[in-house]
C-alpha cells in the first residue's frame, strides 16, 4: 500500500475560505485523486490531512465518506482510508458507458458544428501534438478535455451532455495513466484528426463510431498496465 506523501500536493489554503469547509475539502481531495496527485493505493490519514490542510478532522471525514460513495476512496475499519485502486472491473463497467454516451453526443453535435468549432479543434490538436512530443501528459490532458468539451457544447441534448461529463470525470485519473503509456498521446492525436474530419463533413454516424473507438483504445491501453487487476 502506498504511503501518504502530502507535501507534493499543491495547496492554496485561501480556497478553504470560499465555500463551506466540507465542500472545499471534498473538491480538493477529489481533484487531487482524479488528477493523479493522490495515487491508487495511497493512504489518506485524517490526522496527516488535517495538519497539511490546517483544518479539523470532521470535514475531512465527511469528504472521505462522500468520496467512498463515488468509488474514489475505500474505507477499511482496520486500515483507514486509501485511494481506490484501478481495476479491470472499473474499466469494463465505466468505459463502455462513456463510449456509448459520448459517441451519441458526437452524432448529435456533428449536425451543429460550425467552421469556428472546426478551427478550434484543429488548433487544439496542433497544441496536443506539441505536448505529446514534449511528453507533457498534464498539458495534453487539459487540451484534450477542451477538445472534447468543444463538441459536447454543440450537443443539443443537455441531459446527455451532463451524463457524459459525469462519467468522464470518474475516469479522469484512468485517462492520465493511459496517456503516460508509450505512444498513447501520439495515437490519440491521430484519432482526433479523424474525428475532426468527420465533424467537418457533418457525418454524425462516422463521428459516433470514431468516438466509440477512441474511448475503447484508451481502455485497451490501460489494461496493459501491470497494476490493473
Amino acid at each position: 500500500m502506498a504511503e501518504s506523501n502530502l507535501q507534493e500536493l499543491k495547496l492554496e489554503k485561501e480556497r478553504f475560505k470560499r465555500k463551506p469547509l466540507r465542500i472545499e475539502v471534498y473538491e480538493f481531495l477529489k481533484e487531487s485523486i482524479t488528477r493523479g496527485g493522490l495515487k491508487p493505493g495511497q493512504k489518506l490519514n485524517e490526522v496527516d490531512l488535517g495538519n497539511h490542510l490546517g483544518i479539523s478532522r470532521t470535514p475531512i471525514r465527511e469528504a472521505l465518506m462522500r468520496l467512498e460513495h463515488e468509488g474514489l476512496v475505500t474505507l477499511d475499519p482496520g486500515k483507514g482510508a486509501v485511494v481506490s485502486e484501478i481495476s479491470k472491473v472499473d474499466l469494463g463497467e465505466i468505459y463502455p458507458i462513456v463510449a456509448a454516451l459520448e459517441g451519441l453526443a458526437a452524432r448529435i453535435a456533428a449536425a451543429n458544428m460550425e467552421p469556428a468549432d472546426i478551427r478550434k479543434l484543429r488548433k487544439l490538436d496542433r497544441q496536443m501534438v506539441k505536448a505529446a512530443k514534449a511528453g507533457d501528459a498534464s498539458t495534453f490532458m487539459n487540451l484534450n478535455t477542451e477538445f472534447h468539451q468543444t463538441f459536447l457544447d454543440r450537443c443539443t441534448n443537455q441531459r446527455l451532455s451532463s451524463l457524459v461529463s459525469s462519467y468522464k470525470e470518474q475516469i479522469y485519473r484512468f485517462r492520465i495513466f493511459s496517456l503516460n503509456m508509450p505512444g498513447r498521446m501520439h495515437h490519440s492525436t491521430g484519432e482526433h484528426r479523424q474525428i475532426i474530419e468527420a465533424f467537418e463533413r457533418k457525418d454524425g454516424e462516422l463521428a459516433e463510431q470514431l468516438l466509440r473507438n477512441h474511448v475503447e483504445q484508451g481502455r485497451k491501453t490501460l489494461e496493459k498496465i501491470s497494476d490493473v487487476t
